[in-house]
C-alpha cells in the first residue's frame, strides 16, 4: 500500500489498520495503557471583562489561552497571584479533559446544581456578574450588646398606656 492509498481511506479504517500493525509488531507490549481523564466534577468560571464564561463551554484552544494568562499572572506575582495560580490549576484539569473529549457536552455540578453544559465553543456565552451584596446600613439585633446604657425600645406609641 502506498501513502496516497492510505490517505484516501476513511479515518476509522486508518485507525483499525494502524492498531492491527502495532499489535502485530508488539509495539504496545512494553507500554502501559494511558489513563483516560475523568470529567471535572465542578465547573469553573473564567473571568472576562464583562462577566464570566464557563470552562465547560470553552474549547481546547481557548482553555490553553486562559491557562497561559492565569499562569503568567501567578508567576508575575502581585495582588492576584494566588487566585491566578488556583485558576491555572483548575484550567489544567479542563485542558486534560478537553484533549481527550474535545467535542463532548460536559455534565457536572455548577452552582450546587447538576447541569449539562452547552457543547464547547471558541466563543462561549458571557454571563454577567450578579449584583454585589452591599452591607445593610441598619443595625441588626445581633449588634445590640444589651448593656446597662441601652434603653428598651417600646413598640407602643406614647400615651397609649
Amino acid at each position: 500500500m502506498f501513502r496516497s492509498d492510505f490517505d484516501a481511506l476513511p479515518v476509522a479504517v486508518k485507525v483499525k489498520l494502524l492498531a492491527d500493525l502495532a499489535f502485530e509488531r508488539d509495539a504496545f507490549a512494553m507500554k502501559e495503557a494511558p489513563k483516560v481523564p475523568r470529567p471535572p466534577k465542578w465547573d469553573a468560571r473564567i473571568r472576562r471583562k464583562d462577566g464570566y464564561q464557563w470552562a465547560s463551554e470553552t474549547d481546547l484552544s481557548s482553555l490553553i489561552f486562559w491557562h497561559g494568562r492565569a499562569q503568567e499572572g501567578a508567576e508575575k506575582g502581585g495582588e492576584y497571584a494566588e487566585r491566578d495560580a488556583k485558576q491555572a490549576k483548575t484550567l489544567s484539569y479542563w485542558i486534560s479533559y478537553r484533549e481527550a473529549f474535545p467535542d463532548d457536552a460536559w455534565t457536572g455540578e455548577r452552582n450546587d446544581a447538576v447541569v449539562t453544559a452547552r457543547p464547547p465553543s471558541r466563543s462561549p456565552k458571557i454571563h454577567p456578574w450578579g449584583a454585589r451584596q452591599k452591607p445593610d446600613p441598619r443595625p441588626s439585633l445581633s449588634d445590640n450588646t444589651g448593656g446597662a446604657d441601652d434603653e428598651p425600645e417600646d413598640d407602643f406609641p406614647p400615651g397609649l398606656f
